[in-house]
């Protein structure tokens, strides 16, 4: 990955940012909504709660990283398309537009990965263009009248390969043995299988799906450098730990679909999903954003334990609101749910006061080496 100086004017990604931070708080909007919490305008939005999660917040920020890192014009046509999708799919009495618009960012965005891959022809690579597919499918099978229940495994592989191919590649010159790496690489195939056997209506595929979570969650949890990286300290430790409890929501995901899970929609649908989305998936987000958000504005992110709380909070609230979800206590989910909204909350505040706190260091140059990390952590 490529340093914060090493473009010449990091804050062109900062429209974009915003386009996915946007994007982000409309899906707390309606996740809210659709919890019951929040119907301040009325305008009954909540069934766009995951479309915008996925594309308007996750399509967005991976899409500009992936942007910003290969320096392409054409590339940042992703972000551009998937941020104003999402705006337009709830501006606009009709969802058609802004969905062609967020299937043409998922297309750019499957062009970038495959531009990636032509350039470096890796196995990891390859994973991550798969992610990029699946988000483009996901849409299209959107478009087409498929139910979000039918397609959502669609759009959960978009980040999930997405990240396990990261890890693949991040942990293919520590793992000297190429045993481990053709197994993780067997059990993200194993998922795209069974993606596709689950969309031809055969339950095995859903099943199968379930199991290649616990699958990819075990091989994270035993071959993954944050086992080894979570004993140091300050922000290797933190990252280490996001990490690592996002690997096991992962794997309570899957779990949780192998044993209860029959019904497309209701609390036990929710407990599937809102393990990986918010467990995995967000999890990741706390732990890359020290390296991602530096990337994008050209600032170093200061580390501040104060980061742990966010972090507590998301793991506090989404335990309750899983238990509540598998006891049926439908009002303790639904103030669980915000407690999840305010966690998010709590991590953008973190992570303003900590770019704020870098502009008041004196750093020198943007252009010159970033400064130690362990020079920056309390």
């Amino acid at each position: 990955m490529q340093s914060p100086s090493s473009h010449k004017n990091p804050l062109k990604a900062l429209p974009f940012l915003m386009l996915g931070m946007i994007g982000l708080v409309l899906g707390m909007w309606t996740g809210l909504e659709r919890l019951g919490l929040l119907n301040i305008l009325g305008l009954q939005l909540s069934h766009y709660h995951g479309p915008l999660m996925v594309s308007g917040f996750l399509g967005t920020l991976i899409s500009l990283e992936r942007a910003f890192a290969i320096h392409k014009v054409w590339a940042w046509m992703a972000p551009l398309c998937s941020g104003i999708g999402a705006l337009m799919v709830l501006v606009l009495g009709s969802p058609v537009p802004g969905i062609l618009l967020m299937i043409s960012g998922s297309i750019f965005m499957t062009a970038i990965m495959l531009w990636v891959y032509r350039k470096q022809p890796e196995w990891f690579n390859l994973v991550m263009a798969a992610g990029a597919l699946c988000w483009l499918t996901g849409n299209i099978l959107w478009i087409s009248g498929w139910s979000i229940p039918e397609l959502v495994g669609w759009w959960i592989g978009f980040p999930l390969l997405t990240i396990t191919g990261e890890r693949l590649e991040l942990n293919r010159i520590r793992l000297l043995d190429p045993r481990p790496l053709r197994i993780g690489l067997t059990v993200n195939i194993l998922f795209l299988c069974g993606l596709i056997i689950q969309s031809t209506g055969w339950v095995f595929g859903r099943y199968l799906v379930d199991f290649s979570f616990i699958l990819i969650a075990t091989w994270l949890i035993i071959y993954d450098m944050a086992r080894d990286t979570i004993r140091n300290v300050g922000l290797t430790r933190y990252m280490a730990v996001c990490l690592m409890s996002g690997y096991f929501w992962l794997l309570a995901g899957g779990i949780i679909g192998l044993t209860v899970v029959h019904t497309p929609a209701g609390p036990l649908y929710d407990a599937r999903l809102h393990s990986i989305f918010l467990g995995f998936v967000f999890s990741m987000i706390f732990a890359h954003a020290p390296v991602i958000f530096p990337l994008l504005t050209g600032r170093p992110l200061v580390y501040r334990k104060a980061f742990y709380a966010h972090w507590v909070v998301l793991q506090a609230s989404l335990i309750v609101r899983i238990w509540s979800d598998l006891a049926g206590w439908q009002h303790v989910r639904a103030w669980s749910g915000a407690a999840n909204v305010l966690a998010l909350l709590i991590f953008i505040g973190n992570t303003l006061l900590s770019l704020r706190k870098s502009m008041d260091m004196d750093f020198g140059d943007l252009n010159s080496p970033a400064p130690d990390m362990a020079e920056m952590q309390e």
